[in-house]
């Protein structure tokens, strides 16, 4: 194996080569093929890419490469995302010495330099941040076209160069005067140290864990006359529930002046809390365990509650301040349970026993499947004793969360909101509560996050800042109905877009710290168009690029009237040409690309892209574009993990792109990224599996490589019309691989690549070696040539998937021909299925599945059979199960009316006894009469055309074929009568 792989990894550099050498992946207009244009996310090149990202750029170039071998021009472009903070926050950080950024990156350029001079010499440089988009732009491109992506390489570019902010520029003018563009006051994720609003992209993490602002209202509970205690929720119409309420006794807490008022929140809240626009100014400092054993007064209540300490209240969320509702919060009941009987806490802070033992749950909600107290009864059910138990507390506060908003109905306790739905109670408490100036607006992280530059992430209202208003009724109506249009694959994610449609309101869309185009509304003011907002319509620029790169068109003759002429079909061409400078013979080739390749047919990326840019995608066509340049088509797939755990530094299970041909192979990694799990499953790689792939690879090349001077077949023509007699075992196996490829091409017609190899290449290959072994012991003299002939057609049909081994195989069949091309330019081509087809496909199977029978009884008695009797089912059975399954097409038939079936027929009433019985097999098991069936006489003939296969298989034994109603035959045990429709009856002797 370690040599096959060495062989395999020369055998892809040789192609690679010669595909670039060729040109063949860089298509032209053309009107002798249909196009198909197919794009991917853009990387961000900041670093090198690792294995998970390979899967989803593996799945866009499989498709690419069929839909240029079923006839299609194909274009697959590639360029590069460095806006943004991420780059710069790399940048800088390099350039202060931070040494955990540092040695992150000498082990990322170690990937691709080995001289240590060399590696010290970039780490430099990388103290511009344009040298680090530049290195990592240069290596991924490398990399992917080492994992034999058919990508054109000559329409790249990056978000930072001048030509496409001019782009961007244009986009933004056209969504400005829709009024897509807003300005306003909004909360926003922020970070304090950048002063700047952060995106995805300008988190750590950001792509695979969904950060939001979460709107909680901040109750104010009075602790003194002129001072209240504030603590958040997202649940206000539990303010009847409260019993006590949680303080951190080794947390700082300010007394601050918040709008004239006097408040009491954690240090931490109060950093946040004078980010989101509010007037505010600390006046005193406490500790945390000044405030415990005061009391607060409950709002509207008036009744007074102890302050307790508890060490799970996390300074640094929301106010820092917690209220207590043991009756329908977990964690609640089991702190206080736990206080209550901790002796210790008690004497250190001196609380009186009597008061604190005298605390009972207060039931406010009625909720189905629950008694009086949700978070009593859980947390008994699941066996919850101390606060200890986070995971499963976590479970139960979930769990009675979600029963209590759907079936919750609030009770007599709660007054103004009795009776209400606790979703209806919710929005009416908060109004309540801000009515009597009892309750204020404050926002939170939905997560913990740190930006790119390292600084924890918040919650901030700005004033004048710019949003994208995807809330507007006349977008959001457009985006939906474009969805509705297009294909979304699997189809089970069209509800993540539905509700990512839904949920999205306005996002700002501009920063003052990054790289990227310069906002066009505040010429000369710093703003920055935000990370994902200038990586909607990129898809658009790739038409065009091309001929500005050749042409050297510079930065400033691409004015916004050249945009709309080529992308929206307005404006004067020859006034254009005049303005801009560029002839009307290069605006023409421009606005001919664009029309030629435009709309976007397809495209791939992974699921966590759907909330954010494929979202964003659609909404920005609609706005743009007319409908016909819509997006078309978009296919996903999930994540990948290692060895049963996700990647991680830390872990050392993260491959890079860059060491994957070196470390297994790119056909080998391509084969077993494409065909271990469906596109919608996460992919768990281990070595183990990969091994197995291997061996497949390996068996294909075998293969290949026995037949390689067996003279071909011309024009692959029948064998029939050669003047060649085949066995019918040979017709059997160019059926079935026929067969098997059809339901390959039918598998990723219809969006399944796994089903495409599995057909295509794993089920071909056991034909292969199956029939090989006939051919050996059958002595079929025209064996070799139709195993060929089944390797080219299955080389030709795989290519897409390990394109460099077939490449080989092509070339090493066809050696003599100079001038053969490329098998990546082969057409393949859907084979026409014959009613002898579909014949010899059943007996095929037949024969397969009664050999597996034979085999697990084998695997039971564990001894060598003498002989093999097979009993095949009478005539009448075949009647009887052909014509329930003709009567019965569309349901499962009634034992009546399988009696009444059969006394209709002559051939079966003299068996109506023996029909009663069957029938009760029939009602139990309704998918038997449903499948084809051989005629007995048929199913005889099958068996026969293997039996000497058969008796060789087993060692020399004698197989011995009767039909069951035969008068006399050799059965001790009876088993003829069980023997069915395709499912002869066995005994082995």
């Amino acid at each position: 194996m370690k040599d096959f792989l060495e062989q395999l990894r020369t055998i892809e550099i040789k192609w690679q080569k010669r595909w670039q050498d060729a040109k063949i992946f860089e298509p032209k207009i053309t009107d002798e093929k249909p196009k198909w244009f197919v794009t991917l996310p853009y990387p961000y090149a900041s670093g090198p890419l690792h294995i998970g990202h390979c899967r989803t750029y593996n799945i866009g170039d499989i498709y690419a490469r069929y839909k240029r071998q079923r006839g299609y021009n194909v274009l697959w472009p590639m360029a590069f995302h460095i806006t943004g903070t991420p780059v710069l926050s790399i940048s800088t950080r390099i350039k202060k010495g931070d040494s955990k950024i540092r040695a992150m990156y000498e082990d990322y350029i170690g990937i691709y330099e080995k001289d240590p001079i060399e590696k010290k010499k970039i780490l430099k440089s990388f103290e511009d941040p344009h040298n680090v988009a530049m290195y990592f732009a240069g290596k991924l491109i490398h990399d992917f076209l080492r994992m034999g992506f058919s990508i054109d390489t000559t329409r790249q570019f990056t978000t930072g160069d001048k030509e496409y902010n001019k782009f961007i520029e244009w986009q933004y003018g056209i969504l400005n005067e829709k009024g897509y563009i807003t300005k306003g006051n909004y909360p926003i994720l922020w970070c304090p140290h950048c002063k700047n609003a952060v995106g995805e992209d300008d988190i750590q993490g950001g792509d695979e864990s969904k950060i939001e602002v979460n709107e909680l209202i901040g109750v104010k509970f009075k602790i003194s006359k002129d001072a209240y205690l504030v603590a958040a929720t997202l649940r206000p119409e539990t303010v009847y529930g409260v019993t006590n309420i949680w303080i951190n006794p080794n947390a700082i807490y300010y007394k601050i002046d918040f709008n004239n008022e006097k408040w009491i929140i954690s240090e931490n809240a109060y950093t946040k809390i004078k980010e989101q626009n509010y007037q505010v100014k600390m006046i005193k400092k406490l500790k945390g365990f000044e405030l415990i054993g005061q009391t607060v007064e409950i709002p509207m209540l008036g009744r007074a509650i102890p302050i307790y300490p508890a060490d799970f209240v996390d300074p640094d969320h929301a106010t820092g301040v917690v209220y207590s509702v043991p009756a329908h919060a977990p964690y609640d009941y089991i702190a206080l349970k736990d206080l209550q009987e901790d002796s210790e806490t008690i004497k250190k802070y001196h609380l009186d026993i009597q008061i604190l033992s005298r605390i009972v749950p207060i039931s406010l909600i009625e909720v189905k499947g629950y008694g009086e107290f949700p978070a009593v009864e859980i947390c008994k059910n699941l066996g919850i004793k101390t606060q200890n138990n986070d995971e499963l507390l976590e479970k139960a506060t979930q769990t009675i969360y979600k029963a209590e908003f759907y079936s919750g109905k609030l009770k007599e306790i709660t007054n103004e909101i009795a009776g209400m739905s606790v979703e209806n109670a919710k929005i009416a408490m908060e109004q309540i509560l801000k009515e009597k100036n009892l309750a204020q607006t404050v926002y939170e992280v939905s997560k913990k996050a740190t930006c790119r530059c390292g600084s924890k992430i918040i919650v901030a209202v700005l004033p004048d800042q710019y949003f994208l208003n995807y809330g507007n009724e006349k977008w959001k109506t457009k985006a939906f109905s474009a969805l509705k249009e297009m294909s979304i694959v699997p189809k089970k994610y069209r509800i993540t877009f539905e509700k990512s449609f839904d949920w999205l309101q306005k996002r700002p869309c501009v920063r003052k710290r990054g790289l990227g185009t310069e906002f066009p509304m505040t010429k000369g003011k710093g703003w920055i168009i935000e990370s994902l907002s200038d990586s909607v319509i990129y898809m658009a620029f790739y038409t065009i690029i091309k001929i500005i790169r050749k042409q050297k068109i510079q930065a400033q003759q691409l004015i916004p009237e050249l945009f709309d002429y080529i992308f929206l079909n307005k404006g004067n061409i020859e006034q254009i040409s005049v303005k801009s400078n560029i002839s009307i013979e290069l605006i023409t080739m421009f606005k001919n690309e664009f029309e030629y390749w435009y709309p976007n047919d397809f495209r791939h990326t992974a699921i966590n892209h759907i909330s954010n840019h494929l979202s964003f995608a659609i909404f920005h066509h609609v706005a743009i574009f007319p409908e016909k340049y819509w997006l078309k088509k978009i296919s996903l797939n999930d994540m990948l993990i290692m060895e049963g755990q996700k990647m991680g530094k830390s872990k050392g299970n993260v491959i890079p792109i860059a060491n994957i041909p070196v470390k297994y192979s790119a056909d080998l990694t391509r084969l077993h990224l494409a065909s271990v799990v469906t596109v919608d499953s996460i992919i768990d790689w281990r070595d183990k599996e990969v091994a197995y792939s291997l061996k497949k690879l390996k068996k294909f090349w075998d293969f290949a490589f026995s037949v390689k001077d067996v003279d071909k077949i011309e024009e692959k023509e029948p064998f029939e019309k050669k003047n060649i007699n085949i066995s019918f075992n040979s017709k059997v196996f160019r059926s079935t691989i026929n067969t098997n490829i059809y339901r390959a091409i039918t598998a990723i017609e219809n969006d399944s690549i796994r089903e495409y190899i599995q057909f295509g290449f794993f089920e071909n290959l056991r034909e292969i070696e199956k029939f090989g072994k006939l051919v050996d012991q059958l002595d079929l003299s025209e064996g070799k040539f139709v195993i060929r002939t089944a390797i080219e057609d299955v080389t030709n049909l795989i290519a897409p998937v390990i394109p460099h081994i077939c490449e080989e195989i092509y070339e090493m069949f066809h050696r003599e021909n100079k001038n053969i091309g490329f098998i990546s330019q082969n057409l393949i081509t859907v084979p026409s299925l014959s009613e002898e087809d579909n014949q010899l496909a059943l007996e095929s199977n037949f024969v397969k599945d009664l050999i597996d029978d034979i085999e697990q009884i084998l695997h039971v008695v564990e001894k060598k059979p003498k002989k093999i009797f097979c009993y095949i089912n009478p005539q009448w059975k075949h009647v009887l199960y052909e014509e329930t399954a003709q009567r019965f097409k569309n349901s499962a038939p009634s034992l009546k009316e399988i009696m009444i079936l059969a006394k209709k027929n002559p051939k079966l009433q003299k068996f109506m006894k023996e029909i009663a019985k069957e029938a009760q097999f029939i009602i139990k098991n309704p998918s038997v009469f449903k499948i084809s069936i051989l005629k007995p006489k048929e199913q005889k003939s099958s068996i026969v055309s293997y039996k000497k296969y058969l008796e060789m298989k087993y060692g020399d034994i004698e197989i011995v074929i009767h039909y069951s109603d035969e008068i006399g035959i050799y059965d001790p045990k009876n088993k003829r009568f069980n023997a069915r429709p395709m499912k002869p009856a066995i005994y082995i002797e």
